[in-house]
């Protein structure tokens, strides 16, 4: 299976490239500011919360339990906002997704091959849902809700058919999870910018694309270069 990430041809995706990594956002920078929510806690809810032991030790001066958790839920919420996430999509012939995240059809799109199990290279699926996910409050900090949250959003962006690899250390870069075999460029992709990246590349077993406007239909066209 392979997965595709798109960009903009400048000087941090050709570093990106001679170095074998991607940047990791933080929350804050994403687009959608609905993302990287969860259901809002009824006070009856957190009440059957229990407050871990060292939580409470490392706030002496907090006595009032209900203020003890409520301080849990947000250093929750602060947590969440420190992952770094970096996006992929399955199909690299979406129009949107070529106009929104390649400049206009003048970027790129790199393919990786993820293998037949995304998740052992650190793959996730994304959700896509009407509703905001909920938390288990039994068991805050486990991963799994954890991912839940970092990786569920509005069905209104279902077309995307999104996966993502999340890292603890946000507005960082960080290594491929899986090989790069193919580039992929816009149809307005400028010579220059396809040598540039053609000459990083060089020597290893990577295909080269490129996006072509079909003669009598609106679906994109990919032809070897």
């Amino acid at each position: 299976m392979k997965l595709y990430k798109h960009g903009v041809i400048n000087e941090n995706l050709l570093t990106s490239l001679k170095e074998k990594n991607h940047w990791m956002s933080k929350p804050e920078n994403f687009n959608d500011p609905y993302e990287f929510q969860f259901k809002k806690v009824s006070n009856e809810e957190l009440d059957e919360m229990e407050i871990d032991q060292d939580f409470i030790d490392n706030n002496p001066d907090v006595t009032d339990p209900m203020l003890l958790k409520k301080m849990v839920l947000k250093e929750y919420q602060n947590q969440i906002q420190n992952f770094g996430v970096t996006c992929f999509t399955e199909n690299n012939r979406n129009m949107l997704m070529w106009a929104h995240y390649s400049n206009n059809h003048t970027g790129i799109c790199l393919g990786f091959d993820v293998g037949a199990n995304p998740k052992e290279h650190g793959y996730i699926k994304v959700r896509y849902a009407e509703e905001y996910p909920e938390i288990n409050l039994s068991s805050i900090w486990n991963a799994e809700g954890l991912m839940k949250i970092l990786t569920t959003k509005s069905i209104d962006w279902e077309n995307e058919q999104e996966w993502r690899r999340i890292n603890e250390d946000g507005n960082q870069l960080h290594p491929y999870g899986s090989n790069l075999v193919e580039v992929i460029f816009g149809c307005r992709a400028t010579i220059e910018n396809i040598e540039k990246v053609k000459a990083i590349l060089a020597g290893q077993n990577i295909g080269f694309f490129q996006i072509v406007i079909e003669s009598d239909n609106f679906n994109l066209g990919i032809k070897k270069i």
